[in-house]
């Protein structure tokens, strides 16, 4: 849970590009049985350095693969790399759940047509 909370309030960059490994350090206190006040310690130390969590800007029209080829490198809008990334995410697993239920209707359809067949013979 605290990961999540930290994540959320927080950008993954901040100071000029360094990274943010406040979640790192809370999996790493949390795997070695530490209690939940020195995990909270440790957040409250760290995370005054961080930057806060900013929306990313709106990515309506900017397609990924565009995105992509006009930032590689830039160390640039990662927030709205990541919104692409996302919508392309939801859209990939949205095609496949409709490919699943279309293969399932058909897989269907094919042993009422087995059934039928049979049934005829």
């Amino acid at each position: 849970e605290r990961v999540r909370e930290v994540a959320a309030r927080h950008a993954i960059e901040y100071g000029g590009f360094l990274s943010n490994h406040a979640t790192h350090g809370i999996v790493a206190l949390a795997m070695l049985d530490a209690p939940a006040t020195l995990i909270d310690e440790f957040v409250g130390g760290y995370a005054h350095r961080l930057e806060p969590k900013e929306e990313p800007p709106r990515a309506d029209g900017l397609g990924l693969t565009h995105a992509i080829e006009r930032l590689r490198g830039r160390r640039l809008e990662f927030g709205t790399l990541v919104a692409l990334m996302e919508k392309e995410l939801a859209a990939l697993r949205s095609d496949a759940a409709r490919g699943a239920a279309a293969g399932a209707a058909a897989s269907s359809e094919r042993g009422h047509e087995d059934v039928a067949g049979k049934a005829q013979r």
